[in-house]
């Protein structure tokens, strides 16, 4: 539903940033793209970066209206390990990277 869409896009660094976060769902966005889902409009680093010990977050999920459109950034979805914390039990699923919504373009 476009009504429940964010566009993240045209940051000047990533467009999702997670730093000991936990049980987040991120879903049905635009993100490193326009309006359309088709034209480019980057953020300047990765789309989403999980770290920092954040665990059971999701990206996208199993049905189409949960798909992430993730094209145009630096990099799409970067999971790290920093600060000797560890980053884990995080999904990603069902996304489109380096595609528009159109699943072609």
């Amino acid at each position: 539903d476009l009504q429940e869409r964010n566009l993240i896009s045209g940051n000047q660094n990533q467009g999702i940033r997670m730093f000991s976060s936990n049980n987040n769902l991120i879903a049905g966005n635009f993100i490193g793209t326009d309006i359309t889902g088709l034209a480019p409009l980057p953020n300047a680093l990765v789309a989403v970066l999980i770290r920092d010990g954040s665990q059971s977050n999701t990206i996208g999920g199993t049905v189409p209206a949960a798909r992430n459109i993730i094209t145009s950034n630096a990099g799409g979805v970067n999971l790290a390990w920093s600060s000797g914390t560890q980053t884990s039990f995080n999904v990603v699923q069902g996304n489109y990277f380096g595609l528009g919504v159109d699943g072609v373009t």
